[in-house]
């Protein structure tokens, strides 16, 4: 495997990260007035609700990674169900 297809991924998700990052950081410089001191004071509550609910999405995240998934019925093939996380061949 070449190295740039083992880069791809991360590549990817720092691209979609960047693309939603960048617009919400130029509109908060557009936002804030030319007084540093008060564009502080106005858009740090703001901050501090994105990340909030930033750590509350990630939260949800994970529990919901971790809930197991539904029984087959009956009448479907049973099939072993996969583990879900990393598999690092040692104690977590």
């Amino acid at each position: 495997m070449s190295p740039l297809a083992v880069l791809g991924p991360s590549l990817s998700r720092f691209c979609i990260i960047q693309l939603l990052a960048q617009p919400v950081v130029l509109a908060a410089w557009l936002l804030a007035p030319s007084n540093v001191e008060q564009g502080i004071t106005v858009l740090a509550p703001l901050a501090a609700v994105m990340l909030v609910l930033g750590v509350g999405l990630a939260l949800r995240a994970v529990r919901s990674s971790d809930v197991p998934r539904p029984a087959r019925s009956a009448g479907e093939e049973s099939v072993a169900e996969r583990p879900r996380g990393a598999n690092v061949r040692g104690p977590s």
